[in-house]
Parts: C-alpha cells; structure tokens; sequence
C-alpha cells in the first residue's frame, strides 16, 4: 500500500536501497545500530558483522539467557561451547579449544553482553587449560 504513494512521490526509491543499507553496508548505520543494541565492545570482536546483524534481532529477544549466550559467543568465533552453570549466578565455559588471551577477551565479552545480569562467568576450561576469572 504505502509502496504505490512512495513511487509516486519517489520515483528513484529502491527497496533494494533500503535492505542495503540495514545488511550493514553503510558504516554509520552499522555504528547506530551498535549504539542502540548496545553492542559496541562486543563489536571489537565479531568477525562476521552480516551474521551478526541478521541474528542481532534474535540475540535481543533472548538476552539473559542460554541462548542468547550460544548466539554472541558463535559471533566471536566459539561456534559450540559447553556451558556448564554452577548456581543461579555462576557458570564456566569451555569453548572446545585452548583460547589465546584475545579469545579470552572476546568470551569474556560476549558473555558481559549476553548473560544475565547478575550472573558472573567464573572459569574458562578446555581439558588441561583453566583461566580462572
């Protein structure tokens, strides 16, 4: 409905246009919709912005929990962790591989951003590593 007043009054408008600029081509939108989500430091990290802008959505929705976890720890590179809670408010993760100190941050960020907000990640682990936080 609206499309027919748009191209009447825009004849040069595009949809096409308008879903480039939400995949995140333009780099001003991109940092808005950082800013909105709150997702600014977690954005250091991500290595996939199309990814994340398609899931960022979702990851809103489910904030604050499990999911919602899985869906910002796959943005920073730990496609499938095991995460283990301990209580209500503790929990350790351990991201199947050995992190390096980058990865660390990029967990420890991801899990800032996602969990609960009383909840505290206590321990990163893989086999014989351990970074207790």
């Amino acid at each position: 409905m609206i499309d027919r007043h748009l191209k009447r009054y825009f004849p040069d408008f595009s949809p096409e246009q308008r879903v480039s600029i939400r995949s995140g081509k333009n780099a001003d939108f991109l940092d808005a919709l950082l800013w909105e989500f709150g997702l600014e430091e977690l954005a250091l990290y991500v290595s996939d912005f199309e990814r994340m802008m398609q899931e960022v959505l979702l990851f809103m929705k489910y904030r604050g929990t499990v999911r919602a976890m899985n869906i910002a720890l796959g943005w920073v590179g730990v496609p499938k962790p095991r995460i283990v809670r301990l209580s209500r408010i503790k929990y350790e993760i351990d991201p199947g591989f050995e992190p390096n100190e980058v990865r660390i941050k990029a967990i420890q960020s991801a899990c800032r951003y996602s969990a609960p907000g009383r909840a505290t990640l206590t321990r990163i682990f893989h086999r014989d590593f351990e970074e207790i936080i």
